[in-house]
């Protein structure tokens, strides 16, 4: 009996020791009084009336997207959870840090909290992807800057990974709904007005630039054995943008996924970076084209792209934006879908009117791995074979 109130002292002084953690870097974090609603931690109110936020949850900061918070929950001492009610039903909530000092840290890494928030759907292609169009801004790094100094923390080294393994092993049937979640959630979510703009991508966009304006484009063409549609593009005050999105029939994408074991368990993040590349060559949904657009007989230069895909064998778990996509287009949700954005400058001020618009696609070269080899004494001839034309080399020649 002596020994099992010993044991529940020393959970109950864990418990308490946790939550003066918690306290403290929180508490430090809101004495640096920095406005970090640029980097999707903006203040409200602490308490959230969405009918998908867990019960006994603490909200600790807001976006200013689609009603996305983030907040402490009751029962899972440090832990950060991102609760996004725009998401498919049954995936309104996942954790994303272990503790705020860890959500502080993928904050310096990513420099918003839209990536983190996403990671659940995405793969590690789709979240670098994000990075890469959507740069930290001067702002945004004047907020970072003051939380990392402020509170002496560096970046997360591999926030990705991270975000996985935390939601690979996380139970979210502990997760307690309140009773208007209980008795139904929404079955359809109305989606927003459909708005495209030159500084952005999928998930959104910063600055003050106007929407553009889609023009209808309706244009269908093969290549090889891949269907693609171009369905519009829309000029903007900067230049064009342009939207490609290829269809992939149901049973290429399932075939993949049974010859790597992959699930929504299984995402892939366990491969060796030979496999990881075997699977991105490999990969259905995976594209990576570099559009060519001839305006009036001007080519234009591409400023930047990003992509999203639809996976049909798993439509639980694919993202709010890619149903957007789908809806607005017309795409058939049976299929699987890659849909690449691509901008475009114009050549001057403003190009006022198309009069042509010529599209050329083009593939950007793709990683494939290599030979081992093991040189054991000095000239040594190795023998190389070519991965796609199988062309034998030896040492140099031919290279």
């Amino acid at each position: 009996m002596l020994e099992n109130d010993a044991v529940d002292i020393r959970k109950n002084r864990k418990y308490i020791e946790s939550e003066v953690m918690m306290a403290t870097t929180y508490e430090k974090y809101l004495n640096l009084n920095v406005d970090s609603s640029c980097i999707g931690l903006g203040r409200g109110k602490s308490e959230s009336s969405c009918f998908c936020t867990p019960k006994g949850a603490k909200v600790i900061g807001w976006t200013d997207t689609d009603g996305i918070h983030y907040c402490f929950v009751d029962g899972f001492d440090e832990m950060v959870f991102a609760v996004s009610p725009m998401n498919t039903p049954g995936y309104y909530v996942h954790p994303v840090a272990r503790d705020f000092l860890d959500f502080l840290r993928l904050l310096l890494a990513c420099g918003n909290g839209a990536a983190l928030e996403q990671v659940y759907c995405w793969d590690k292609v789709q979240f670098e992807a994000f990075l890469q169009v959507n740069p930290v801004t001067a702002e945004q790094r004047a907020v970072l800057d003051t939380i990392g100094e402020g509170l002496l923390l560096l970046p997360m080294e591999q926030p990705f990974a991270y975000i996985k393994e935390l939601q690979a092993g996380f139970d979210y049937s502990r997760i307690k709904y309140t009773e208007v979640y209980d008795k139904g959630t929404p079955a359809q979510l109305e989606l927003p007005p459909w708005q495209v703009y030159f500084d952005g991508n999928f998930w959104g966009h910063h600055g003050q630039e106007e929407a553009g304006k889609e023009i209808s484009l309706h244009k269908q063409l093969a290549w090889d054995d891949e269907a693609w549609y171009i369905p519009a593009c829309n000029s903007c005050r900067k230049g064009l943008v342009m939207d490609f999105c290829l269809q992939v029939p149901t049973e290429n994408i399932r075939s993949f996924m049974e010859r790597w074991n992959l699930s929504i368990e299984n995402d892939g993040t366990g491969f060796t970076d030979e496999q990881q590349m075997q699977i991105d060559i490999e990969n259905p949904l995976g594209t990576n084209i570099n559009p060519k657009v001839v305006l009036n007989g001007t080519l234009l230069s591409e400023s930047h792209s990003c992509c999203i895909t639809w996976n049909p064998c798993f439509p639980e778990v694919n993202s709010f934006e890619a149903r957007n996509v789908l809806q607005h287009y017309g795409l058939d949700p049976a299929y699987g879908w890659a849909i690449w954005r691509s901008a475009f400058i114009w050549t001057k001020e403003h190009e006022s009117q198309i009069k042509t618009l010529s599209i050329t696609l083009m593939e950007k070269p793709a990683a494939e791995p290599g030979p081992h080899f093991h040189v054991s004494a000095h000239g040594e001839n190795i023998e190389f074979t070519h991965p796609i034309t199988s062309t034998a080399y030896t040492d140099r020649e031919g290279i």
